[in-house]
């Protein structure tokens, strides 16, 4: 393939105009961290000469000449820069989800989720369809998979796999496609990687630094997200140390910050919007702003005593129930 060269001209929003006087500020391939060659994918539309759509590093006209005044290139660019919110294990719970999202509200520009966006709450359709409208990047968790009949519940405690039972009952076909579609970590997305349990097996649950090592050496990026666990902290390593990472913020503040250190990689759990297991009841999650080398850590209240109700009217487990009082 020939190498792949800047596009010529200005980028505004989602749209690219080579060569204009008129339209955008800044030269995409001038804009502070981007990597045009690597992380930029456009679309060539040039009727005059090619008549079809194509990458521009694979249109030899453009190569050679650059894109004509009269073409239009469209693309989406991802740079690893935005603010994300990273939402893990929700579990069905309509109630935290939006409690978070109310109070996270202008702090973040693009959403991830680490999945198991259903199973133990009352609220499957609700939140699967809130995660969708929210274009949130997702990937499976054991759960999903369990009520998309891609696992066995053998391995389910009672409690558990009536729950995903009950859930497979009310999801919309719809809903349930889309679980079924979800893809599998780890992936790539927003300039962080997404695993649900552990870097090689998604349904091993990594509590210990030994557990944490392997994901930690092998992730392809700086910074990995894994959930399963519901408990918010994480790990670090640098030069053969690997640090056990203490994030969970006070029982009197919201939030607790986390400063990226450039030579360091990281394992972060955002903790659980939906169920949380670390004796805090207070649904968990994280905003990662990559840009400033912050990573915050979020606890939020909500009104539980509601979540209790729609369970206990649709019938569930009490177990799951109370441990929603508990956090554990």
């Amino acid at each position: 393939m020939a190498p792949r060269l800047p596009p010529r001209g200005f980028f505004t929003k989602s749209r690219f105009v080579p060569n204009s006087t008129n339209i955008g500020r800044t030269r995409i391939d001038e804009i502070r961290g981007w990597n045009v060659s690597r992380q930029v994918i456009f679309s060539c539309y040039v009727s005059s000469h090619s008549g079809r759509h194509q990458r521009v590093d694979e249109c030899s006209h453009c190569l050679a000449l650059g894109p004509p005044a009269s073409s239009i290139l469209l693309g989406t660019v991802r740079t690893g820069r935005m603010r994300l919110l990273v939402l893990s294990d929700l579990h069905a719970n309509l109630t935290a989800l939006e409690a978070s999202l109310d109070a996270a509200k202008g702090s973040w520009e693009r959403v991830v989720c680490l999945g198991d966006v259903v199973g133990y709450g009352p609220d499957p359709n609700e939140v699967t369809t809130r995660i969708r409208e929210l274009g949130a990047a997702t990937i499976r968790g054991n759960h999903d998979k369990a009520v998309a009949d891609l696992m066995s519940t053998e391995d389910f405690n009672p409690v558990a796999k009536m729950a995903v039972n009950w859930t497979r009952s009310q999801l919309s076909n719809e809903n349930l496609d889309w679980l079924a579609a979800l893809p599998q970590g780890p992936l790539e997305a927003e300039g962080v990687v997404l695993v649900h349990g552990a870097f090689q097996d998604e349904d091993e649950y990594v509590f210990t630094p030994t557990q944490a090592l392997e994901g930690l050496l092998d992730s392809s990026l700086p910074v990995t997200f894994y959930g399963h666990t519901h408990h918010q902290g994480g790990f670090a390593y640098q030069d053969s140390q690997l640090e056990v990472l203490q994030l969970h913020p006070r029982n009197n503040e919201i939030r607790s910050v986390l400063r990226v250190e450039a030579e360091k990689r990281y394992l972060l759990n955002p903790g659980s919007v939906g169920q949380p297991r670390d004796s805090d009841p207070r649904a968990g999650f994280a905003i990662a702003d990559l840009e400033h080398q912050v990573v915050e850590f979020w606890r939020v209240p909500y009104e539980i005593g509601k979540v209790q109700e729609r369970m206990r009217k649709a019938r569930l487990p009490e177990p799951l129930v109370h441990r929603l009082s508990l956090g554990r």
